[in-house]
């Protein structure tokens, strides 16, 4: 549970105000009210934000170093904020509903427990076919890097040359120029994280082993399932 911030408790302080600048009738003790309320309805506000802007920079700094429970945690106390002060914001419990939902969702995944709402939609067979090319490149743009400088001495074209014949004897239809390319945009981020992961492991694992690149090569020749549908042009 987050403690409650300075905000949190003049919140708090404003709305037993309130409630003391009312007789028992619940009518308006005061003129003085309608200020009162306006006041506490500020003050409501200002502490909903700075929780709001609390859980923004927790989640950037989870998402900067790929903390995805930290993300997580983040995004729930977005909605545990919210959730906090709907009630005193006026919004009725059926509204928030959708939120508490959902934060019952995050809970479980943090949990470990699959939950059917985080679940991603995909073709039938579609996410094995697509994950496993994707770390067949990963490994064959591994193979290009210990070709080249400062692992290797051929050059960039050389090296992806050697690569895409080696793909396409595994069945991986794929031009040297596409796996440039494709290292390119694995390098800058544009490839899906598992893959970049990998690619980075097999670098880590073999830069300073002799012969790195051959032993990779090796491995890219031995990976299984690739097969004639693994085409990328």
């Amino acid at each position: 549970m987050t403690k409650p911030s300075k905000a949190d408790q003049q919140a708090r302080e404003g709305g037993e105000q309130q409630a003391g600048a009312q007789g028992d009738s619940g009518k308006p003790a005061s003129p003085q009210l309608p200020a009162a309320l306006m006041e506490h309805h500020r003050r409501i506000v200002a502490a909903l934000l700075e929780r709001l802007e609390r859980a923004r920079l927790e989640l950037e700094h989870a998402a900067a170093g790929k903390d995805l429970a930290a993300q997580r945690r983040a995004i729930a106390e977005s909605l545990t904020a919210l959730l906090d002060y709907s009630h005193e914001l006026g919004v009725r419990p059926a509204q928030v509903r959708p939120l508490r939902v959902l934060l019952g969702a995050l809970a479980d995944v943090d949990a470990g427990r699959s939950n059917p709402l985080l679940k991603p939609e995909h073709a039938t067979g579609a996410p094995q076919m697509a994950r496993q090319r994707a770390m067949d490149l990963a490994l064959a743009c591994a193979c290009v890097t210990l070709l080249i400088r400062p692992y290797g001495n051929m050059r960039l074209a050389d090296a992806c040359a050697l690569v895409s014949r080696v793909l396409r004897r595994r069945g991986v239809e794929m031009s040297a120029t596409g796996l440039k390319n494709w290292r390119r945009a694995l390098l800058a981020g544009r490839q899906p994280v598992e893959a970049r992961e990998f690619y980075d492991r097999m670098i880590k694992q073999h830069k300073d082993a002799p012969h790195a690149a051959d032993s990779l090569l090796h491995a890219l020749e031995s990976v299984s399932g690739a097969s004639p549908e693994n085409k990328v042009r």
